[in-house]
């Protein structure tokens, strides 16, 4: 059966910004590796007048239908992705895609394929 996880060329790095309740918006890049881990960067844009940096990492799990990726060890934040060509679906806390006039708000496209050395930039 043909699903993103064996369909697609899913490793890379993918980015955008993502909606914020109390900032303009939160810098999103996420790096996908072909040993299930991640490395998430998400900066807080124009927070007390200053960018706030989080980074976070560690492995993911596909679901059963091999359509999303769960970050595993994540502390707040998206958390669920529905893999797309070229493109990652921010899913909400029941694992759905965000509908409506926000829909494109919530989407990271794909930037780069993924090297060693990404992994390690991405971390730093």
């Amino acid at each position: 059966m043909h699903n993103s996880r064996n369909a697609l060329d899913w490793t890379g790095t993918y980015a955008g910004t993502l909606p914020c309740a109390d900032c303009s918006g939160i810098r999103t890049t996420l790096t996908l590796s072909p040993a299930h881990t991640y490395v998430l960067k998400s900066t807080y844009l124009e927070v007390e007048a200053a960018d706030t940096e989080y980074i976070s990492e560690g492995v993911f799990e596909w679901d059963d239908a091999g359509t999303s990726v769960e970050l595993l060890d994540l502390s707040g934040g998206h958390g669920l992705f529905q893999v797309g060509e070229n493109r990652l679906f921010a899913l909400d806390q029941s694992g759905r895609r965000i509908e409506g006039d926000l829909a494109q708000a919530y989407v990271l496209e794909r930037v780069g394929d993924i090297t060693p050395e990404d992994v390690t930039a991405a971390r730093s």
